[in-house]
């Protein structure tokens, strides 16, 4: 039984970055989402305020933040947002929400 735990020593020590293994393109793109999400954000504080924004995400377009369509496409981006950034993070729930998000 010994045995087994010296070989897995040094696995233990070489632990590499969730970050890491994530590839170049799904790098990028969290870095985009996360940028989409703080505007999101942006666009739903211009609504409160009155002024129109033009939003559109997946066939859905608008010009008013505070619509049910406007609504949908802020909550959509932050959710991308929120998935972006766990998995940028290395947060354990990170998978869940990118399986949810897919």
């Amino acid at each position: 039984m010994e045995e087994q735990t010296d070989l897995l020593e040094p696995l233990e020590m070489m632990r590499i970055s969730r970050r890491k293994l994530l590839p170049w393109w799904i790098k990028i793109f969290c870095w985009i989402f996360m940028i989409f999400g703080v505007l999101a954000i942006g666009c739903l504080a211009l609504g409160l305020l009155g002024y129109t924004t033009d939003l559109a995400f997946y066939g859905f377009e608008t010009d008013e933040a505070l619509t049910w369509t406007g609504l949908l496409i802020i909550v959509t981006f932050g959710f991308k947002a929120v998935t972006a950034f766990s998995l940028w993070f290395e947060k354990d729930y990170a998978i869940a929400l990118g399986k949810i998000d897919a």
